[in-house]
């Protein structure tokens, strides 16, 4: 079988998608398996406690310790401007550097200019780390 212009596709997106997740590409935490992403505190200890998060470009995640036993997961990326969003320890808010526009914790627009709210993943708090379902 000869090299098809399928062929060389596939064999160019295999090769991109190993480069996008070689060591320094902003791969940001340990994935058991293809559906959840842990997050273990110490590896981030902002997650030990309420009011902590963490925001992981690689994965366009933030990660928000909203209670003693809750969780939240949203998309780090403003639904406006698409520019990566920051997250002040303990505000509770997602503040976009780009637009000004202000997000809580839930992902609802607080302050626009954006309109929509940020997509939401399912998060749990375990004994010893947050487990996200992508």
């Amino acid at each position: 079988m000869g090299l098809t212009r399928r062929r060389l596709l596939l064999l160019g997106g295999a090769s991109l998608l190993g480069s996008c997740i070689a060591p320094g590409s902003g791969f940001d935490g340990a994935v058991p398996d293809a559906g959840e992403l842990v997050l273990p505190f110490a590896q981030y200890p902002a997650l030990a406690q309420p009011g902590g998060g963490v925001v992981l470009p690689g994965e366009q995640l933030v990660v928000i310790r909203t209670s003693a036993t809750t969780a939240v997961a949203l998309s780090s990326i403003c639904t406006r401007d698409h520019c990566q969003l920051s997250y002040p320890q303990g505000s509770f808010l997602l503040e976009c550097p780009c637009d000004g526009s202000k997000f809580d914790s839930q992902g609802g627009v607080v302050k626009g200019p954006a309109t929509k709210p940020l997509a939401q993943r399912p998060a749990t708090v375990g004994a010893d780390e947050i487990t996200v379902r992508l």
